[in-house]
């Protein structure tokens, strides 16, 4: 959404274009639309657009360990565990990081507070676009 609405794009356009890239390319747009005034105008936007951006595709490993991890049981009894392929010696015997509700807990946190910071910019976009004439 934000890349069409930083581009006046139509949604049906907006949205065939900004379907197929993975995360770290549609990052890569956003940033690369900050740099100048060309796109955006408005310099709190543009910063606020950056940093997310660039924080976005920070996070965007963590977000990839959890939506394409390996889960299973623990090593411990009653444990749930994310398996780890991280270093060499997870090549043989993976290792594994305990999940709990409360370390879901701060990974949801942190998404949504990204998706938040998204959702301003949206709106602040959004309203730009409706002063213009």
């Amino acid at each position: 959404v934000i890349i069409r609405e930083v581009c006046k794009l139509p949604s049906d356009i907006g949205r065939v274009l900004t379907l197929g890239p993975e995360l770290g390319v549609l990052c890569n747009i956003i940033v690369t639309l900050t740099a100048s005034e060309h796109w955006i105008m408005d310099d709190s936007i543009r910063a606020d657009l950056k940093k997310l951006g660039l924080d976005v595709r920070k996070a965007s490993k963590h977000r990839n360990d959890y939506a394409h991890g390996v889960f299973a049981l623990g090593s411990e009894p009653g444990t749930y565990a994310r398996l780890l392929f991280s270093s060499s010696v997870h090549r043989v015997t993976p290792g594994e990081e305990e999940i709990t509700s409360a370390s879901l807990k701060v990974v949801a946190q942190q998404a949504h507070h990204l998706w938040e910071r998204a959702q301003d910019i949206t709106h602040r976009l959004k309203a730009l676009r409706r002063k213009r004439p």
